[in-house]
């Protein structure tokens, strides 16, 4: 998926999801006294070190990335784009006829108007 997007996996891996990063968090809340964890770090600090059961690593991202999601919303942007554009298609096709509507009466006009105007100038 990463790579599909154009950011290429080892860039990927060492600015949004080293692993350091994440052994050196773990290492962070595990010296930490139960109180002083915020609700985030007490969520995975179960999860790693659960009093009864099997570690679970649900709370590491998995096709979740920055990057990922700005393609996302990058492709969000162009189709609500895309969206506008033809919407105004519509409306421009919709002045078009009227204008050729009003175009046609005029020309219908046009001539019994000029037909007195001649009378006027003697032809």
């Amino acid at each position: 998926m990463v790579d599909q997007q154009g950011i290429g996996f080892d860039k990927h891996v060492r600015l949004e999801h080293n692993p350091r990063w994440y052994l050196f968090f773990l290492i962070y809340i595990s010296g930490k006294l139960e109180s002083q964890l915020s609700g985030q770090e007490k969520y995975v600090k179960e999860r790693v070190w659960p009093a009864a059961g099997k570690q679970s690593y649900d709370w590491i991202p998995r096709e979740c990335t920055d990057s990922i999601q700005e393609s996302a919303q990058e492709d969000d942007g162009l189709a609500k784009v895309d969206e506008r554009v033809l919407g105004l298609e519509g409306k421009v096709d919709s002045v078009t006829a009227s204008l050729a509507r009003i175009e046609a009466v005029l020309s219908k006009l046009a001539p019994e108007e000029e037909a007195p105007a001649e009378r006027a100038n003697g032809s």
